[in-house]
């Protein structure tokens, strides 16, 4: 999966973090631990990310660098549907303020968990452009004013179109496992709706959450980002240094400074590239999970596919043992840091302490790039902010003299020129000494 779009993850602050297979775009409240919203992306998509919008902890917005035209996703978290109203118009007008600010010949696509039902169209309802014919359940108050944003907006709703297995329409089951609704939604805008090939959910993966998963698959051009390849080097040793450096020869003295630099420098990297292993060098990522806990983890994807009679119960008791083998895995990883770090202490080894200590101590903090132009507006793409620091920049060491219109007096004013008197004085006193 290429782009994952999260509601309700409960994550505070504003920004983004990377993990070792994805990068993650968070907005969420910076108080309190509730709503959130993020857009997770793969690894060799993240060269393709333009920018990034945090709008809310109900709203976040990406910009994906495409052809012939960037494309935009809008992750939304809804309200349920016992909240106020007011609440819920106020977010549509959120989302209506983003989609009127993006180009209409740019694809625009609208995911998320909206807690309404849209049902499904009648064969003589104009609204087949809107709602498909394969919808579930009956519509509610919340699916109307759903379909009404979608008609303002020209938008269709995609997993309402594409015929599936009951299973692969229902997003949400209760936690009784008897009720299924289709309450989670991907809509893209009216003329790119032919671009989208499938829509269905993937009962079988475990997200952690009664809602399911849901998958859409798009036919986009990425465009091509040209990136400068770094190589990797291993460190090598004093004595491969000594080694290199007898068999590189010595830059001769000369008297063009220039010339001596370019053939020093040339002579460094004669030795580095001797020394060292060149290539790409793999750094092995390190997990505190145990193996126990990576079987826990296939045994209860393989109960989730299954239709075993107990199979709620079974999944609460394995859900149950993989939070306590993690915790144990979890405290065992801290006790083997606590460990190192009595024999660095005693080996007097101060750096790998300290990185220890800060690895132990270290809170989570969220990276943002966003930044503020002169007018207000947040800027979150690569060239506008330069753009912005270009001017503050131009503006901070800016001379003032051309642009201020101050009679200033003359810098420098000249003496007065020399009698012949003064003259013959000097001359005077020299004759006497």
């Amino acid at each position: 999966m290429d782009i994952c779009g999260l509601s309700e993850t409960h994550w505070k602050g504003k920004g983004h973090f990377t993990t070792a297979e994805h990068r993650i775009f968070v907005s969420g409240s910076d108080n309190a631990s509730q709503n959130g919203v993020a857009i997770v992306v793969n690894k060799r998509m993240v060269q393709y990310v333009d920018s990034y919008q945090t709008i809310s902890d109900r709203i976040i917005k990406v910009t994906i660098r495409t052809k012939p035209t960037n494309m935009h996703l809008i992750q939304v978290y809804m309200p349920t549907t016992d909240a106020d109203d007011k609440q819920v118009e106020d977010i549509y007008q959120e989302i209506e303020q983003l989609v009127s600010a993006t180009p209409k010949k740019e694809p625009l696509v609208i995911l998320g968990d909206f807690n309404s039902k849209v049902g499904k169209s009648a064969d003589n309802n104009n609204l087949q452009n809107i709602i498909g014919m394969y919808g579930l359940g009956d519509r509610n108050a919340r699916g109307e004013r759903l379909i009404q944003f979608a008609i303002d907006n020209n938008l269709a709703i995609t997993n309402t179109m594409f015929k599936q297995h009951p299973r692969r329409l229902s997003t949400w089951t209760s936690p009784d496992q008897k009720t299924k609704n289709q309450i989670d939604y991907i809509l893209i805008s009216g003329r790119w709706r032919l671009s989208v090939t499938n829509v269905k959910t993937r009962p079988g993966m475990v997200c952690g959450s009664d809602h399911k998963i849901l998958v859409a698959k798009f036919h986009r051009k990425l465009q091509a980002v040209k990136l400068i390849k770094t190589k990797r080097y291993s460190v090598p040793t004093k004595e491969e240094i000594m080694k290199t450096m007898k068999s590189v020869k010595m830059p001769t003295l000369k008297n063009d400074v220039q010339e001596m630099w370019n053939d020093t420098r040339t002579w460094i990297n004669e030795i580095v590239k001797g020394s060292c292993t060149s290539g790409n060098i793999k750094l092995k990522s390190k997990t505190w999970m145990s193996n126990n806990t990576i079987n826990l983890l296939e045994k209860r994807r393989n109960l989730v596919i299954s239709t075993t009679f107990d199979k709620e119960h079974k999944l609460r008791n394995i859900n149950k043992e993989i939070k306590n083998s993690c915790r144990q895995d979890k405290n065992k990883h801290v006790h083997e840091i606590c460990t190192e770090l009595e024999r660095h202490s005693a080996t007097n080894e101060s750096r790998e302490l300290f990185n220890k200590v800060k690895y132990l101590s270290r809170e989570f903090q969220l990276r943002t790039q966003i930044i503020q132009d002169e007018n207000g507006r947040k800027i979150t793409d690569p060239d506008g902010i330069a753009e912005v620091w270009r001017k503050y920049c131009t503006t901070l060491y800016e001379d003032g003299e051309s642009s201020n219109n101050i009679n200033r007096p003359n810098q420098f004013e000249h003496e007065p020129e020399i009698l012949k008197s003064e003259v013959e004085h000097a001359l005077n006193r020299l004759k006497k000494k």
